[in-house]
């Protein structure tokens, strides 16, 4: 799920609306990862979308959050799912590392 301001440049299904859209998809394909969805909200409350987002799919047990700020995570118990980013630098290889550590822990 997509919840970063990235999300504008993307249409409901998660398809680029522009060149920077393509830009995020590719890469987010280098690290074969693929987006399941996108939120509508604010940037201000992210904490509380993904909660409420993750209450209404009760079914995804194992996630990610990619993230270079950290919102109100910790209010909504989210902080144990959170990779933190640098907002200079982005995704590195050694954030995929830390995501594949996360998700195994999960299991």
């Amino acid at each position: 799920m997509l919840i970063s301001s990235w999300k504008e440049y993307l249409n409901k299904d998660c398809k680029p609306k522009n060149i920077m859209g393509e830009y995020l998809i590719e890469k987010l394909n280098r690290f074969n990862l693929k987006l399941y969805a996108r939120t509508d909200s604010d940037i201000v409350n992210q904490g509380k979308t993904i909660y409420n987002w993750l209450q209404k799919h009760l079914n995804v047990k194992h996630y990610i959050i990619l993230d270079d700020n950290v919102y109100d995570y910790e209010k909504y118990n989210l902080m144990d799912h959170l990779v933190y980013l640098s907002f200079h630098m982005g995704l590195q290889y050694t954030h995929i590392e830390e995501c594949i550590k996360k998700v195994q822990m999960d299991f």
